[in-house]
C-alpha cells in the first residue's frame, strides 16, 4: 500500500506479496534466529545460576502449594513481574518437552520464547507495509532483528516481559487497523482477543487502553476529509463508536477486573497475592521528577547514543504527520506513549523496560526511511545511506550488549551481556 494511500481503503493484507519480499524476510528471520540462538545453551555469563535455578524450581514445583498464589510462592513471584502469560508459556513448552524425553537445558528453556519473539519481524514488516510502504516493511524487520534489547532479552527464558508486551502490542495494533478499516464483529472480537493476551503481560496495563483509543483515531484519517474542527469532533464520535465497542472491550474489561479485585483483595488483607496491579500500584521505587540523564542512559544503552540520536530524529521528521493525525504516525504515538513516562518517573539501569518505546520508534524510523527510499528525490540516497549505517550501528552493539564484544569503533562498552541485565529486578 502506498504512503498516500487512505488507511482505511480495501485493505490489502497480504506478507508475502512477491518472491524478493519472501527472500528478505527469510533472511531477517535468519539473521535475527542466529543472534538469538548463538551460544544460548551456556551458563549465564555471570556464573550466578541463581535464576537458572529458579526457573527450574517454578518449571518442577516439588508439589501444588508452589502454584498457589501466595506471597511466598513462585507462582507469585513471577507473575507479579512478568504477568500472567510468560511463566505459563514456559511452564507449558518444558513439561511438553519433558513428556517427550527431551533433556530440559537451558537451550530448551530459551527456545520457545525465541521463537516467539523472532514472530515479531514479520508482524513488523506487516504493520509498517499497512502504514507506510513495503520497502518500511522490509527495513522495520531487519531493524528488529538487530535490535540489541530484543536480542538480549529474547534470551532470557520468558523471566522477563517486555519481548512478549511488545509482540503483543504489535498484534493489538495491526488487528486495531484491521478492524477500524472494515469494522466487523469479527474484526472486533480478534482485536478484542489480542487487546486481552496483552494485558495478562503488561505491568503498565492502563497505557493500553490509550494506545487503543489513540491508534483507532489515527487509523481513522482519510485523505478527503477536510482538517476543520467538525471533521475532528466527528472522528473523535466515530473512535469513541469503535472503541467501545462490546465484542471489543468485554474480554479486555474482564482481564482487567480480574487484576483489579486481586489488588483490592490483597488490599484488604484477604488475599497474601496481589498480582500484576501490585508491581503498577505498589511495587517500585521510582521517584516522580525529569531525570534527563537517567532517561538518556537508559535508552543509549540499549541501542548507543548516535542511533537513538538518529531515531529522535527521524520522530521529528514524522511529527507533522502526527500533528495532522494521519495513521503512518501510530508507531511514532506508540513509542511516544511509553517512553514519556519514563523521562518524568524513571530510575537508572531499567533499561529491558525501555524496550517498550524503542522498538516503536525503530519501526518509525523504519516507515520514514522506506517512504523517502521509495521517493525520487534527494532523500532516497539519504535513506539508502542511512538504513545501512542504521543497521551497522544496531548489529554492532548488539554484539557489544550481548556478547561481550568490545573496541567497535561508535560503539558503547558493553561489559555486561544482555542476559546479566535481568540481574538488577
Amino acid at each position: 500500500m502506498s504512503a498516500s494511500a487512505p488507511a482505511n481503503a480495501a485493505p490489502t493484507w497480504r506478507l508475502f506479496h512477491s518472491r524478493s519480499a519472501v527472500l528478505v524476510l527469510a533472511l531477517a528471520l535468519l539473521l535475527g534466529a542466529v543472534l538469538r540462538l548463538l551460544f544460548n545453551n551456556q551458563p549465564f555469563p555471570t556464573s550466578d545460576h541463581a535464576e537458572t535455578a529458579a526457573i527450574a524450581t517454578f518449571f518442577y514445583p516439588r508439589s501444588l502449594d508452589a502454584l498457589i498464589p501466595s506471597g511466598r510462592s513462585v507462582w507469585q513471584i513471577f507473575t507479579a513481574v512478568h504477568g500472567i502469560l510468560p511463566p505459563f508459556i514456559g511452564m507449558a513448552v518444558t513439561t511438553l518437552a519433558g513428556l517427550l524425553g527431551i533433556p530440559i537445558t537451558e537451550f530448551v528453556w530459551n527456545l520457545p520464547f525465541v521463537l516467539i519473539h523472532l514472530s515479531s519481524l514479520p508482524l513488523a514488516a506487516l504493520l509498517i507495509s499497512r502504514l507506510g510502504s513495503g520497502r518500511g516493511g522490509m527495513i522495520a524487520a531487519f531493524f528488529l532483528a538487530v535490535l540489541p534489547i530484543h536480542i538480549a532479552l529474547s534470551r532470557a527464558s520468558g523471566v522477563t516481559h517486555t519481548p512478549l508486551n511488545t509482540l503483543c502490542q504489535m498484534i493489538t495494533i495491526v488487528l486495531l487497523v484491521r478492524y477500524v478499516a472494515q469494522p466487523t464483529p469479527r474484526r472486533a472480537r480478534h482485536a478484542g482477543l489480542a487487546l486481552s493476551i496483552n494485558l495478562l503481560t503488561d505491568q503498565l496495563f492502563p497505557l493500553l487502553f490509550v494506545l487503543v483509543f489513540g491508534t483507532i483515531f489515527l487509523a481513522l484519517h482519510r485523505d478527503e476529509e477536510p482538517p476543520t474542527r467538525a471533521a475532528l469532533w466527528r472522528r473523535l464520535w466515530r473512535t469513541r463508536t469503535l472503541a467501545t465497542d462490546t465484542n471489543l472491550l468485554l474480554g479486555p474489561l474482564l482481564v482487567v477486573s480480574l487484576h483489579m479485585v486481586t489488588l483490592a483483595l490483597h488490599g484488604a488483607g484477604l488475599l497474601e497475592a496481589g498480582g500484576i496491579a501490585t508491581r503498577l500500584f505498589a511495587g517500585s521505587d521510582r521517584q516522580p521528577g525529569v531525570f534527563l540523564a537517567a532517561f538518556w542512559g537508559n535508552a543509549t544503552y540499549v541501542v548507543g547514543s548516535i542511533v537513538f540520536i538518529a531515531l529522535l530524529v527521524l520522530a521529528a521528521v514524522r511529527l507533522p504527520d502526527l500533528f495532522r493525525l494521519r495513521p503512518e504516525a501510530i508507531p511514532l504515538f506508540w513509542g511516544l506513549l511509553y517512553l514519556l513516562p519514563f523521562l518524568v518517573f524513571t530510575r537508572p539501569q531499567v533499561f529491558e523496560l525501555f524496550l517498550l518505546g524503542i522498538a516503536p520508534l525503530l519501526l518509525n524510523a523504519a516507515g520514514v526511511l522506506g517512504q523517502w527510499w521509495d521517493g525520487r528525490t534527494w532523500r532516497r540516497p539519504v535513506a539508502m545511506v542511512a538504513t545501512g549505517v542504521l543497521f551497522v550501528l544496531l548489529s554492532a552493539r548488539a554484539l557489544s550488549l550481548v556478547f561481550a564484544v568490545d573496541g567497535l569503533p561508535f560503539v558503547e562498552r558493553g561489559s555486561r551481556s544482555g542476559r546479566s541485565i535481568l540481574k538488577r529486578d
